[in-house]
C-alpha cells in the first residue's frame, strides 16, 4: 500500500513557497484565468519570481458568437485575467496586435513564433486515389466553417463527387450532416491530435478566418500545423 501524510493548508502553502524559492526562477502562465491561477500568481510574485503571461487570443474581448463567450464574459473571469496580468512581469504573444494592446502594461513584452512540433518526412499517396481535404479546429469554429466554407465545399463536391474527400475535425456542423462529411471528435490531447492529423494525411488543409478585431489577433498556427 502507498503511505501518505495529511497536510494542513498552511503546510501546503509553506511547501509551495519553499519549492518556488529554491527551484523555480521563471513562471509561465499560458492563457490562465481561474481563481486558483490568481492565487498561484500571488505566491510566485511574493516569492520574487519572474512571471510571464502568454496570450494568443484576446480573452478579454471574446465575441458573442464564440461558444466560450459565456465563460469569458463573466466579470470574475475578466478580473482574474487582469489580476494575473497585473502580477506578471512579462507579456508574450505571437500577435503583434495583442503586443501593442497589452504589452505596455508589463515590464517586458516579446513576440513568440510557434515552432513546428512534428515533422513528416514523406507524405504518402492516398490509397483511394482521391484528393483529401480537411478542416481542423476547436469546437467553437463551427460557425466559421458554415459561414465561410459551406458554399465552396458544396460546389467542389458537386463538381468532383468521386475525386475528392472532405473531412472535419473538431466542430459538429450542419454542413457535415447535410453533405455526409466524415467528422472526427475534438481531442484535448495535443499529441493525440497530431497523430490523428498524420494518419488523416490531408492534401489540402482549410483554415477559414473571419475578418474581425478578435480574429485579427489570432496566430497563424494552422499554417504551421498543416505545413
Amino acid at each position: 500500500m502507498c503511505s501518505y501524510s495529511t497536510y494542513t493548508n498552511v503546510d501546503i502553502y509553506r511547501f509551495a513557497r519553499n519549492i518556488l524559492q529554491i527551484y523555480i526562477k521563471k513562471i509561465y502562465f499560458v492563457r490562465n484565468d481561474s481563481a486558483q491561477d490568481v492565487w498561484l500568481a500571488k505566491q510566485c510574485h511574493r516569492a520574487g519570481k519572474y512571471l510571464i503571461y502568454v496570450l494568443d487570443d484576446d480573452l478579454l474581448n471574446v465575441p458573442s458568437y464564440i461558444t466560450s463567450v459565456s465563460y469569458y464574459k463573466k466579470s470574475s473571469v475578466q478580473n482574474q485575467i487582469r489580476k494575473i496580468m497585473h502580477l506578471s512581469d512579462c507579456f508574450v504573444s505571437p500577435s503583434a496586435i495583442l503586443l501593442d494592446k497589452y504589452g505596455g502594461q508589463f515590464l517586458h513584452a516579446f513576440s513568440i513564433i510557434e515552432p513546428v512540433t512534428m515533422q513528416v518526412q514523406e507524405k504518402k499517396p492516398q490509397i483511394d486515389g482521391k484528393v483529401h481535404i480537411g478542416f481542423a479546429g476547436s469546437v467553437d469554429r463551427g460557425k466559421d466553417v458554415e459561414d465561410i466554407l459551406s458554399g465552396a465545399i458544396e460546389k467542389v463536391l458537386q463538381k468532383y463527387p468521386k475525386q475528392i474527400s472532405i473531412e472535419v475535425f473538431g466542430p459538429e456542423t450542419e454542413l457535415s450532416k447535410r453533405l455526409g462529411l466524415k467528422t472526427y471528435a475534438y481531442r484535448d490531447s495535443y499529441s493525440d491530435y497530431q497523430m490523428l492529423m498524420k494518419h488523416l494525411n490531408w492534401d489540402i488543409g482549410l483554415a477559414p478566418m473571419p475578418d474581425t478585431p478578435f480574429h485579427r489577433c489570432k496566430h497563424f498556427n494552422k499554417l504551421v500545423e498543416y505545413s
